[in-house]
């Protein structure tokens, strides 16, 4: 069926009215030729008369035997269908459009014109994943057998909808996928996919899309590795731990066990699932020195990229540095052995001593971190008559914050994704001299990149406790933060700087969102704060800080739901229950809605509870720069050293407690003593004018001859 030859010329005019002359003449002599009564319906659509389109068409098929109705309207329908086909091909694609609408009008169950109908949406900015729902199309495509669709219209389809956010999109690529065959091509579109939108559509729904193709194709351990991040960057982290739940026990060799294993104490810890913490954080050791017993080598890649952050877990459960560094150590020369067992000593590219140096930095947390908020300063203050600043940001989006603190204020600043290769070949083009990174174990690519050692001298700081890589050559410390004897226990060389490892001009403060009324606690009630997330919170720890609260009449115990609230509170309940403290005398406080916010609660607590054995540390500048008393306990790793080095570079010794004793009679000091509170917070606010904590610019130039002095070794040595 087409168009009557003696029409073409006026069809290709866009001269419709001649075309329904023709028709209306037509059927006026032959009123019996059927088709003829659909070519004018056509007709009348195209000359933009769609109510006499549909009037004409329903005439036809309403005067048809009910035996003759289903055969007329599918020849309608054809029509219809190869009319649109010739207007796609010419690009009259709103004209497509309307037609295949009116095909969707006539036969809503038809889901080959549905499906194109969408593309066709796609293509003019009408579509919206609403569609899918009011046209049934989900669930008419569900109803199709499957092969009915070539493996190439589905993935052109595919394509285009997941571009959309939106678990409807989700659902109908579910739907597609039961209708073809596993192939090498779908598992390739789909990775390629989820790569391509990772960075421009919401984490979320990347996480949601991702863990959807998991169940197509389960096996793909990689894929389900990158979907637990998604979801815990995201703090979705009960989908964090059902995915490592699910992998942990299916994992086959004793590497992936004790990497999905370490993946469910991250997901457990910041749940603030204590409950499940310690048989995991057992079976964690236990796999470990089976791993290093038996000599077992890593199988797959992304086991052997994610290992060095398995290093860092055991600070959070034990103050012993000698056993975690020894057991780190183990987990980093696995990781080193998998990724560049012969990485290449770089020699100098020029030896002139007094030359201006190149210094770059890496991190992930170049941004609105911890980490980035501590970090920004160094970057103001260098002296870049003497030093050329590079900064690499993996993984990052460009966002305002990354823009305003580091990237103006390098003299290059790159972000480079995920790609290892991408990274190397930039640090290397650059020739730096010195390379510094802040994510320690806390982010596998960047520990990827220094075990490569792109730069001839390496160095980590800031971040977190050092990594054990046999490639990082220093890690900056200062005197208080790691114990004389530290370098018993680092391969590093420990850099010790002559007063704080880090130094900081202040923080932006912003208004309180919470006030002792608000929490419907009297004006002269005490507030003791504990604002670590469930990371963090120990539970002996926790146990210390609940009795002090009982020892101190009129005393509260606030918290912040930092991970899965229910657990949080039934795990707080618990130990209140353990010391007697009534539940009504515990807080758990919302997230603040920003870090200013956050800050500027701080304020409205009395005393805070510091964590043991793994401290705060951007909140502990926060606590002491608001002049808030703070409660620590000090121990011998340097997670657990953190709060004890920042006050006394703040001129404070009320609070730092040497065990749990020392801990428990501050606690109560601080909350019955309201005049040494005041003199604290004095105190404090007055060391903003004198202390080292608070001179970027000093500890900027500290960093600095820092740089020239491990230069000149390394030309030394290096000669």
């Amino acid at each position: 069926m087409t168009w009557h030859p003696e029409v073409l010329k006026q069809i290709n005019e866009n001269n419709y009215q001649a075309v329904i002359n023709f028709y209306e003449q037509l059927l006026e002599e032959n009123p019996e030729n059927i088709n003829d009564y659909f070519y004018l319906g056509l007709a009348y659509l195209l000359a933009g008369k769609e109510e006499e389109a549909q009037t004409t068409w329903f005439l036809v098929i309403a005067e048809s035997e009910e035996s003759e109705s289903e055969n007329l309207q599918q020849k309608l329908l054809s029509i219809l269908e190869e009319e649109a086909i010739r207007e796609e091909e010419a690009d009259h694609k709103t004209t497509a459009w309307l037609i295949r609408n009116h095909g969707r009008e006539i036969k809503p169950e038809n889901i080959n014109n549905l499906l194109k109908l969408i593309l066709l949406e796609i293509e003019l900015g009408y579509y919206h994943p609403i569609k899918l729902d009011e046209w049934q199309i989900t669930e008419i495509l569900g109803q199709q057998l499957k092969n009915s669709f070539t493996e190439e219209y589905i993935l052109e389809l595919l394509d285009k909808i997941l571009e959309f956010e939106n678990q409807r999109s989700i659902e109908f690529a579910q739907v597609c996928l039961n209708l073809v065959s596993r192939s090498e091509q779908i598992k390739v579109f789909f990775i390629n996919k989820l790569n391509n939108i990772k960075n421009r559509l919401h984490p979320n729904y990347v996480a949601d899309l991702a863990k959807m193709y998991l169940s197509y194709e389960p096996e793909n351990e990689h894929l389900a590795y990158g979907t637990f991040w998604e979801y815990y960057y995201i703090s979705l982290f009960d989908k964090s731990l059902e995915i490592a739940t699910t992998y942990k026990a299916n994992a086959q060799d004793l590497v992936s066990k004790f990497l999905w294993n370490g993946h469910l104490l991250f997901a457990y810890q910041m749940i603030g699932n204590w409950f499940e913490l310690e048989k995991t954080i057992q079976n964690h050791r236990n796999l470990l020195e089976e791993i290093i017993k038996n000599n077992a080598k890593v199988t797959q890649k992304y086991v052997g990229d994610a290992l060095i952050t398995m290093a860092n877990t055991f600070h959070y459960f034990q103050d012993n540095p000698q056993e975690n560094h020894y057991l780190q150590q183990e987990i980093a020369k696995i990781f080193q052995d998998y990724h560049n067992t012969n990485y290449q000593k770089l020699l100098p590219r020029n030896n002139n001593p007094n030359r201006k140096l190149k210094i770059g930095y890496i991190a992930s947390t170049f941004k609105s971190h911890s980490v980035g908020w501590l970090a920004r300063w160094i970057f103001q203050h260098h002296d870049r008559e003497q030093f050329e600043i590079i900064g690499y940001c993996p993984r990052v989006k460009e966002n305002p914050m990354t823009n305003q603190w580091f990237r103006a204020q390098c003299d290059q600043f790159y972000y480079l994704g995920n790609t290892l290769k991408t990274i190397l070949e930039q640090i290397e083009k650059d020739e730096i001299d010195i390379l510094v990174e802040l994510d320690s174990f806390t982010y596998n690519l960047t520990g990827v990149v220094m075990a490569h050692k792109p730069a001839p001298i390496q160095v980590t700081w800031l971040g977190s406790d050092a990594s054990s890589l046999p490639t990082i050559d220093y890690y900056i410390a200062d005197n208080y933060v790691l114990p004389e004897n530290a370098q018993e226990y680092y391969s590093e060389k420990i850099w010790r700087l002559p007063n704080t490892y880090l130094a900081i001009d202040g923080f932006e403060i912003g208004i309180p969102s919470i006030s002792k009324s608000s929490l419907g606690i009297p004006d002269d009630a005490i507030i003791y704060f504990n604002l670590q997330n469930g990371l963090k919170v120990h539970p002996d720890n926790l146990k210390l800080q609940l009795e002090i609260v009982k020892a101190v009449p009129h005393s509260y115990f606030m918290r912040k739901a930092a991970g899965d609230r229910q657990i949080i509170e039934k795990f707080t309940f618990e130990i209140a229950d353990q010391v007697g403290l009534a539940h009504d005398r515990i807080l758990i406080i919302d997230r603040a809605k920003d870090e200013p916010t956050h800050r500027a609660n701080l304020q409205v607590a009395d005393v805070v509870f510091d964590t043991y054995p793994y401290n705060g540390a951007t909140t502990t500048l926060e606590t002491l720069w608001v002049g808030t008393p703070m409660v620590t306990k000090v121990g011998e790793q340097f997670s657990a050293r953190n709060s004890y080095g920042f006050m006394i570079n703040a001129g404070i010794t009320e609070g730092i407690a040497y065990n749990d004793q020392e801990y428990f009679d501050w606690g109560v000091r601080l909350g019955q003593d309201a005049n040494l509170r005041k003199e604290i917070s004095w105190k404090l606010k007055q060391s903003r004018q004198t202390s080292p904590l608070w001179n970027g610019k000093k500890f900027t130039r500290e960093m600095e001859q820092a740089y020239r002095q491990m230069w000149e070794l390394y030309l030394k040595n290096n000669p």
